[in-house]
Parts: structure tokens; sequence; C-alpha cells
């Protein structure tokens, strides 16, 4: 009998330990869930619609590039155009190379003699300096070279900025051309030769010149365009 009730203890106490170890068990699972849910509960909360989104910092206006000293901006009475015009020194030049341009291609009326001493060479020489180095110029080694009576007032300057300008002046009265080609010389006898122009040999005797310059690393102006438009009659303002 003593036997038989230690045996049903022992059955009695195997189930007991098992619960209480389930129980451990899941006390500690609630515990680590508690705790979790605890964090979650008492963590700070972040309304996505109430948080104010952060808008764009307004960056300050670009500082423009100061304009070099001497240039001026100025506004065409006419066509209300803007734009600059050079200090005196950048005028001188620009007008110097406009004067070397322009004598490759055209002289001013004189004795015979004097224009037959033209030098051809020399003049496409100095020329050659004040061509950009990309512009193939035609008028640069023309055998034509075209008397002129005179030259129309100094227009002002006129720049898209402080390295593209363009200078124009009229040529007035054209009568005659000197010619440096040989064959085209025959009747005279040898070159240069000169050859008055009658009225169905040219289409105007007054032209307008407009060359347009680029300033080079250097500081030196160079031509990048010619353009030489006919006159009807002689200009009044130019």
């Amino acid at each position: 009998m003593k036997r038989q009730r230690q045996r049903q203890q022992h059955k009695l106490k195997r189930p007991s330990y098992i619960l209480l170890a389930v129980g451990i068990i899941f006390g500690g699972i609630v515990l680590a869930g508690g705790g979790r849910l605890y964090r979650w509960l008492t963590a700070p909360r972040i309304d996505l619609q109430a948080t104010p989104i952060p808008t764009a910092t307004a960056l300050p206006a670009p500082t423009a590039t100061p304009r070099p000293a001497g240039w001026q901006e100025q506004r065409d009475a006419r066509s209300g155009t803007v734009y600059l015009t050079p200090p005196a020194a950048e005028e001188q030049a620009l007008r110097t190379a406009f004067a070397v341009l322009l004598q490759r291609t055209r002289v001013e009326a004189a004795d015979e003699a004097t224009l037959l001493a033209y030098d051809y060479d020399a003049s496409i020489a100095q020329a050659r300096d004040y061509v950009a180095v990309d512009f193939a110029w035609p008028l640069l080694d023309t055998p034509f070279v075209f008397v002129h009576t005179a030259l129309g007032p100094e227009n002002p300057i006129r720049c898209a900025d402080t390295t593209h300008c363009s200078v124009t002046q009229a040529v007035l009265g054209i009568q005659a051309v000197l010619i440096f080609d040989a064959a085209m010389c025959q009747s005279s006898g040898s070159a240069p030769c000169l050859a008055q122009l009658g009225d169905d040999q040219i289409d105007a005797r007054d032209n307008l010149v407009t060359a347009t310059f680029v300033q080079d690393a250097d500081g030196g102006w160079r031509l990048t365009g010619w353009e030489a438009l006919a006159l009807p009659t002689p200009p009044d303002t130019w």
C-alpha cells in the first residue's frame, strides 16, 4: 500500500512540474511582450499631417560680374537697342584695326603716282595681324583696291559685351580701282594699274562698311566679320 501511494504522489507531482515550467515560460513571454508594448505605447509619435515639410531655402541672386571701368551702356535712339561703348584705349585700338583693314581694300584719292606706289604686299601683311586665325577673310589678298574721295564721320563703336565689338563707317565717292593683276593690266603694260570706273562698272559709289571684332587672349582685336552695303545716295548722318 505504501509503495502504491508513493507512485500516485509521483504521478501527481510530475504534471505540477510541467505546469510550473509552462507558467514560467509564458510569464517570460508576457513580460517580454509587455516591455515591447510599453515601449511602443510610450514612444514619441509622429503625425505625418502635422509635421511641417521643410521648404527650400531661397538662394541669393547671382552677383553680376562688374563691368570694367570705362565701358558705358548706351541706347539707340531709333531702335531702342542697348549696346556698350568701349573706354578710350579700346576705342583707339579698334579704330586702328579698322583703318588698317579698310586700307587693304579702299584707299583715299590722290595723284596717280602716289596711288601706283601703294605697297600691296605690306598692306596684306599688316591686315593679316588683325584677322582672327579661324576667319578666312576673302578680301585679304584681293587684287583690287578701290579709290574713294572721302570717308563718312566716325560712328560710335557698338559692342555686345566687352570682347565683341563692331566698327562702322561710310566710304564715299568711289571713282577708280587699283588693279594688282598683270593679266588685267595688259593694256597699261604693267601692274599695278589704275582704272576709272564708269557707272555701269560699279554697283554704288557709296558704301557702308561694318567690321566685326573679337578681343583675343593677348588683348588684341581681331576681325571676325566684314560687310559692305551699297548706299544709294550720299548719307547725311553717317
